[in-house]
């Protein structure tokens, strides 16, 4: 099944006249940046042949038992009556304020649910939606979110278990955009939360079994049939026998620590990992400079204070241990993968006596009442490296890893003006062809615009578009940059100039569907309905599970007024994508144009069921419960219309729910 790119499809807006559902559409907001690839990795040569976990045991027990215990060990499981930990008996329902949408968490013989849910006036249940958990997606240590499968396909549920605090709430991003269960979980979630993964004849999120349970020794040692083949058949001395497998503490500085940046670079709001062009993360390799598959940006100013869940390696290398410790000081300093940071066995003092091994106890300058107050008594993580809640987390407290002389300092809490993205490596930047650093300079800056405040978007995307074309002037002409082009023009609202752009990407490949899809949605945005429709039944004739492309083939067909054709794609598209609530609405609209409007009611409540937040849905829903003259529905319907509209814009978790 291909869903990519469902996200930019500008779905027909809800309309309460049925006689005008095909009016104009309204602007929809940019689109998010097209994910640059990944596609499976097919792999034929025994050195490059991933074995699997259970292949290592045999010969490193020791090693495998602690490092189970690890967070990278435990980072993808089931969820079974062995393995929870959470309380789905007490305590575990929650309203998000304003919206009255409630949450409750359910075991049943064994079993695990989230159930989604809206009351109604007289304490009944509206629009239910509920999902079994599958999957647990982290160790537990922070937090715990879950996968619920629809099909093959994995998905992500809205509510996480915070153990510190222990409580239920909604996951991170959910506080702003609750995606409900509809947040595909994609190679880019499980990559660096569990073992490797190979997505499906080009799914976004069906993968190919067997499922691995939590993250692998290959992950930091590279593909071990060699290594295996080399030891069962007795193949040369033992010694050569590391010769066929990756030890990172053996790699040069560079490379070691590039083993930690495939997951542990990466924070949310100022540095990016920005994918080669034709790469996947799955071709990465331990060992191999990491610039072969992303080129890390940071910005060139960051806040002391805010910083992201995996920060780490981009928060530590800003230290000034790092940067003048000749290698002394890397992540391995500190960290055994093999064992948890959380070990009963560690001792107080483990992290000062790191520190105590290129610095002298006689040269801390603080008081001796400051240095006994610190637990454990003398600690120097406790002064110079902060503990805070990260900004893309919640209710969970990190350790930041950019270690300085005061981190006691108030943060200003003001956006960089003009920020400036940077390449991590520069000198390996450097070696590339001038319109190829330009081509990664404009990526970097069109996707951490996307998580920066909007006053700072519109010159992150000016710097994005003039990157752009400095790599055409320069030779990198190709497909990718005009289609990122004009993407780029689109967001800053230059529609004919963003129709060109995409039109001269697909002449160079007439085959890309990463082109061709915002080529449509920009032209119909523009009114060419025509040339917009003609372009989605090409991509359906070419994938017929195309969603994307058969949800816009629909709409512009309602928008003709074909609605019995409509109807007849939109039938196609639904059992292909059946979480996501717009095709169900826009086959509710077909189906009330052509006056069957309990079948339309039927329809729109399951997408209301899907999105019991969205007010337009709900009121929709109300004008069909009118016409088929449920007035007592309709009124319910009305009422939670009227306080979606007047809700706050994000949510948090109410006080005192379940208490």
């Amino acid at each position: 099944m291909n869903r990519r790119l469902v996200s930019l499809a500008t779905f027909i807006g809800i309309a309460v006249s049925f006689g005008g559902c095909g009016g104009s559409p309204q602007t929809p907001p940019p689109p998010e940046p097209m994910d640059d690839g990944p596609a499976p990795v097919v792999e034929t040569a025994a050195e490059d042949t991933y074995v699997g976990t259970a292949e290592c045991l045999g010969c490193h027990p020791d090693v495998a038992a602690t490092y189970a215990q690890t967070g990278m060990g435990k980072a993808f499981f089931p969820l079974t009556p062995e393995t929870a930990v959470e309380d789905f008996t007490r305590d575990n329902e929650i309203e998000i304020p304003g919206t009255g949408l409630r949450y409750r968490m359910i075991e049943r013989d064994g079993r695990y649910f989230q159930r989604q849910f809206v009351p109604d006036s007289r304490g009944g249940e509206l629009v239910v939606d509920e999902r079994e958990v599958a999957w647990v997606l982290g160790s537990g240590k922070h937090a715990r979110s879950y996968v619920t499968l629809v099909g093959d396909e994995l998905f992500q549920m809205p509510m996480c278990w915070y153990p510190e605090p222990r409580l239920w709430d909604l996951c991170p991003g959910y506080e702003h955009t609750n995606e409900h269960f509809s947040r595909e979980v994609t190679l880019s979630c499980v990559f660096c939360h569990n073992g490797r993964m190979v997505p499906r004849d080009g799914a976004s999120n069906v993968f190919e079994p067997p499922i691995p349970h939590g993250i692998g020794c290959e992950r930091c040692h590279g593909p071990g049939r060699a290594h295996v083949d080399r030891w069962r058949n007795r193949e040369g001395p033992p010694s050569s026998a590391a010769e066929t497998i990756v030890n990172p503490r053996s790699l040069p500085r560079e490379e070691r620590i590039q083993v930690c940046f495939q997951c542990h670079f990466g924070d949310s709001m100022t540095s990016e990992r920005v994918h080669r062009v034709d790469r996947s993360l799955l071709d990465f390799r331990p060992g191999d400079p990491i610039i072969e598959v992303m080129m890390p940006f940071s910005l060139r100013e960051v806040s002391e204070h805010e910083f992201g869940l995996s920060a780490q390696a981009d928060r530590l290398i800003r230290s000034r241990c790092y940067r003048e410790s000749e290698g002394r000081l890397e992540c391995l300093t500190c960290h055994d993968p093999h064992v948890s940071v959380y070990s009963a066995d560690r001792p107080s003092d483990f992290f000062t006596r790191r520190c105590l091994e290129c610095h002298e106890v006689e040269a801390c300058s603080a008081s001796a009442a400051q240095r006994a107050a610190t637990v454990p008594p003398d600690d120097c993580v406790a002064c110079h490296m902060r503990t805070a809640e990260a900004d893309d987390q919640r209710h969970a407290v990190f350790t930041d890893h950019w270690i300085r002389k005061r981190i006691d300092s108030p943060g200003s809490g003001e956006p960089v003006v003009v920020p400036e993205p940077l390449p991590v490596f520069p000198d390996s930047m450097a070696r590339l062809p001038r319109g190829e650093q330009a081509f990664y300079r404009a990526r970097a800056n069109m996707l951490i615009a996307m998580d920066l405040p909007v006053p700072v978007r519109q010159p992150m995307w000016q710097a994005a578009e003039e990157s752009f074309d400095e790599a055409i002037r320069s030779g990198f002409d190709n497909t990718d940059t005009w289609t990122f082009l004009g993407m780029v023009l689109d967001f800053r609202g230059r529609l004919p100039e963003a129709e060109q752009a995409l039109a001269r990407a697909v002449s160079h490949d007439p085959q890309s569907r990463e082109a061709a899809f915002p080529l449509g949605a920009i032209r119909l945005r523009l009114g060419k309905l025509a040339e917009a429709e003609s372009i989605y039944r090409r991509l359906v004739e070419r994938d017929p599970g195309d969603v994307g492309a058969l949800a816009e083939l629909g709409r512009c067909a309602l928008m003709a007024g074909r609605n019995e054709e409509a109807l007849a794609i939109y039938d196609r598209a639904v059992p292909l994508a059946p979480t996501l609530a717009s095709l169900r609405t826009n086959r509710g609209a077909a189906l009330a144009k052509l006056g069957r409007f309990e079948e339309a009611s039927a329809e729109v409540e399951k997408a209301v069921s899907l999105s019991p937040d969205d007010p337009g849905l709900w009121t929709f829903w109300a004008e069909l419960l009118k016409r088929t003259n449920r007035p007592e529905s309709a009124s319910e319907a009305d009422k939670v219309a009227r306080r979606l509209q007047s809700a706050p814009a994000s949510g948090t978790r109410a006080p005192g729910m379940g208490d």
